[in-house]
């Protein structure tokens, strides 16, 4: 199953009002765009993979390790949350 049709279903056991559905596919598709902090108590990202991370001391740049259990970047306090870096913006011609 596609995501897209994923959120089809969710949306028609949500409501079978047809203005419910339409809103509720529209924050859906809205939430898949702009992934929320994750806490590091909670998931961890994949080995190696740059993500936003935050904490005492901000914002930063950085990726996790789970072999050595350590995140490298210059952040230099202990992250409490992270989150998936955005999507390159496209490029003109559509490559991205």
């Amino acid at each position: 199953m596609t995501r897209q049709e994923q959120i089809e279903q969710e949306a028609k056991n949500h409501s079978a009002d047809v203005l419910d559905r339409h809103w509720f596919k529209r924050g859906a598709e809205w939430a898949d765009q702009h992934p929320a902090w994750e806490s590091v108590n909670d998931s961890l990202p994949e080995d190696d993979e740059c993500c936003l991370i935050y904490g005492d001391c901000g914002i930063d740049i950085g990726s996790y390790n789970s072999k050595t259990q350590y995140w490298l970047s210059e952040y230099s306090g202990q992250p409490t949350h992270w989150m998936p870096l955005p999507a390159s913006p496209a490029t003109e011609g559509g490559a991205s």
